[in-house]
């Protein structure tokens, strides 16, 4: 069920490029921060480690640019990463981002749904691209997070990526793909909408 209202579609219309841009980024700048020894770690995913986190990252973006017409998708499922990349981890997420960056780049401004591989299929234009960008910057985090990196989100960002999921990730939760909302603890934060994001997403901020 989308239940994206109009004001959150108009809100990410004029920005959903650069959210993408920055979010694909993001992941990019936290896949090449892993130091030898790190792959194997430990990360807010509970049950995959680093590797097998980038696994999943780039596979989601192959889907996408699939369902936007570019490439074949990914050729393993994303959830069910093995642990073990042929060649670079570095490449491999290169390669996805480029595939889908070129798809988004082919969706014109005034385009009002695109496909995506989401249950929920066809979505407005800005919501699926964001939570296209949502996917990447997320695990971005979760891998800066296992590698004892700084959070890749600020606040700006989260804000943008927070709107999205509002309106889509409840029937995605009862799927799996999200943990329960994590309640809120302790004091003020610094990053505030960031923690609001996490916590939404099932995740602790740290």
């Amino acid at each position: 069920m989308n239940t994206t209202t109009t004001a959150t579609i108009t809100s990410l219309r004029p920005v959903w490029r650069e959210v993408l841009a920055v979010s694909y980024l993001a992941l990019e700048n936290s896949v090449a921060g892993v130091r030898d020894g790190q792959w194997d770690n430990a990360t807010p995913c509970s049950e995959w480690t680093v590797t097998q986190v980038v696994q999943h990252a780039a596979g989601d973006q192959l889907a996408y640019a699939k369902m936007l017409g570019i490439g074949n998708g990914p050729a393993y499922d994303p959830f069910s990463p093995s642990g073990a990349v042929d060649g670079t981890a570095a490449e491999l997420v290169k390669d996805a981002i480029e595939q889908t960056a070129a798809a988004w780049a082919t969706v014109a401004d005034d385009t009002e749904t695109v496909p995506t591989p989401l249950p929920h299929g066809d979505l407005p234009t800005p919501v699926a691209a964001v939570m296209c960008a949502l996917d990447a910057a997320v695990h971005a985090w979760d891998i800066a997070i296992a590698t004892g990196r700084p959070s890749p989100l600020d606040d700006e960002l989260a804000g943008h990526l927070l709107a999205a999921a509002r309106g889509i990730v409840e029937p995605l939760r009862q799927w799996g793909a999200y943990a329960p909302v994590v309640e809120t603890a302790g004091g003020p934060s610094a990053t505030p909408v960031v923690d609001d994001l996490l916590r939404y997403l099932g995740r602790t901020p740290r």
